[in-house]
């Protein structure tokens, strides 16, 4: 019973993650005052936190433990948040930051996709 609502809590902080990351990067390129706004700041870490929360509840739940796709998803999760960290802190030239804005879309566009298939390697 309590699996539904953490798989779907998950998918929905997922989704609130990726959304705060776009609108974030979009400010970051061209509006980079509206990053000071202390909720802009402070909600994608709280999101964050809970889309971890609901990750670990449900390898809990599921009792997979840690399988190869979840340590891939978390390995890409890292990638994502480096090169997430590069375009929000604005570190570095346009060039660097829009390749590491397509890095982070990327990773977690492999995120999904191993959250989809359960196969770490899915495209060989």
């Amino acid at each position: 019973m309590i699996y539904p609502i953490l798989k779907h809590s998950h998918m929905m902080f997922a989704l609130l993650s990726i959304s705060f990351f776009l609108i974030r990067a979009y400010f970051s390129f061209s509006k980079p005052e509206l990053l000071k706004i202390k909720a802009i700041k402070i909600a994608p870490h709280i999101i964050d936190t809970l889309l971890l929360i609901m990750a670990i509840s449900l390898i809990f739940v599921l009792g997979v433990g840690l399988q190869t796709w979840i340590i891939a998803k978390i390995v890409a999760l890292v990638f994502y948040i480096g090169f997430a960290t590069i375009v929000i802190k604005q570190f570095g030239s346009i060039t660097i930051r829009i390749l590491a804005c397509v890095m982070a879309l990327l990773s977690f566009s492999y995120i999904v996709s191993v959250a989809i298939t359960k196969q770490a390697l899915w495209f060989i």
